[in-house]
């Protein structure tokens, strides 16, 4: 018998390591062996998983919620269902989509409730995804980093810069690896615009050595650019 509950903290144990491919091993073995309602949550992690890729897996989010549905119906109502259908909406439609209701930016889940602030940042909606409660100790590790990279892009779009300095940096201390290198990077990126270009070359001096043996060098070299000769327009890293 499948326990959710323990699948899904394996499934974070996985993510919190970087180990994309245990997480999903993890989810589909489970899938495999547990009864219909507890194979409908999982495939609602398994929606929030492939929403951790972004624009690139719409149609992976989309068909893990469609299993979830077929599965179980009720899951229609559950705040996680909701939520990843508003953020699947807002990257479809950005500032067009169906914000989530209330009821699932309050909701007890708080996987649902950063879906909900996703969706929100995404449909330019700032100001709401920032009201939205969500402490970062409710978080598994794995979305630590990434609630305050979208705060920090909330606060970007709302012309607070120096909050989104501040919130690039502390997610790059909850990040490792390539994703830490991509958070000093957009910290860089805005420190440069802010005509701190001391403080902006400190920042990619510490991503340099945490990208791969053959990193893609052109943003970087253009943010260094832009330091010897004082241009302060750095290109961002989506």
């Amino acid at each position: 018998m499948i326990d959710v509950a323990t699948t899904w903290q394996q499934v974070c144990a996985a993510l919190a390591g970087g180990d994309y491919d245990a997480a999903f091993s993890i989810l589909e073995a489970a899938m495999q062996e547990a009864r219909k309602p507890e194979r409908a949550r999982l495939a609602l992690y398994l929606g929030s998983v492939h929403a951790l890729y972004g624009d690139s897996a719409l149609a992976e989010i989309g068909a893990a919620l469609r299993e979830a549905r077929t599965l179980d119906p009720a899951v229609r109502a559950d705040p996680l269902h909701l939520a990843l259908i508003a953020e699947l909406d807002a990257r479809t439609h950005g500032p067009d989509a169906t914000a989530p209701a209330q009821a699932v930016r309050d909701a007890a889940d708080p996987l649902a409730r950063f879906h909900a602030m996703c969706a929100l940042a995404l449909a330019e909606k700032p100001q709401e995804a920032l009201d939205l409660h969500l402490p970062i100790a409710d978080l598994p590790v794995h979305l630590r980093w990434r609630l305050r990279s979208w705060e920090a892009d909330a606060h970007e779009q709302l012309g607070q810069t120096t909050e989104a300095v501040n919130l690039y940096a502390e997610a790059a201390h909850h990040a490792e690896g390539l994703n830490r290198a991509v958070m000093l990077q957009e910290q860089a990126a805005l420190l440069l615009q802010e005509g701190q270009s001391e403080a902006a070359n400190a920042a990619l001096n510490q991503a340099r050595p945490l990208y791969p043996a053959h990193p893609p060098q052109d943003d970087l070299e253009e943010l260094s650019l832009n330091l010897a000769t004082g241009t302060t327009c750095a290109p961002r890293l989506s």
